[in-house]
């Protein structure tokens, strides 16, 4: 779990082994937070497999969204094939919520299509296409919660 402002600057970090029984929820967490800028900083979880594998990321705010000081992003992909797989690698300079791909007419299949970029780390979306990489960069779009007063 992190807190962090809408730079990635973290401001604190917990880390947590949990063990949960398959098809069953329980509460793992709880914690109370201090901010010194409800408007424009944010928590995050991360769960993993046993393995280390990624399953999910939940981001919340401390404020509704029409209240968050919200900074243009500079969000940045890159479109390659990897192995057997095409994927897109997303990144921002700033905190993005609710990033969301978009191929016009191009029927794709996307691993996550409505995401989160909480570090500056790249977040790896696979893509199932028939198209090349090309053809998908000449017709993706890119939107977040950013876009949506535009």
């Amino acid at each position: 779990i992190f807190q962090s402002d809408a730079n990635f600057n973290v401001i604190c970090s917990y880390t947590k082994e949990i063990s949960v029984k398959a098809l069953s929820s329980t509460d793992v967490f709880s914690e109370e937070f201090i901010t010194e800028n409800i408007y424009g900083e944010y928590i995050y979880s991360e769960l993993y497999d046993k393995n280390g594998n990624f399953i999910m990321r939940q981001t919340e705010l401390f404020v509704p969204p029409k209240h968050f000081e919200w900074k243009k992003p500079n969000i940045k992909t890159e479109i390659s094939v990897s192995g057997d797989k095409t994927v897109i690698d997303i990144s921002s300079d700033t905190f993005v919520k609710g990033v969301f791909i978009d191929f016009a007419d191009f029927d794709c299949v996307l691993s996550d299509n409505f995401f989160d970029l909480t570090d500056k780390k790249y977040y790896r979306v696979t893509v199932e296409t028939e198209h090349t990489p090309q053809e998908l960069k000449e017709q993706m779009k890119v939107m977040s919660v950013f876009d949506i007063d535009k």
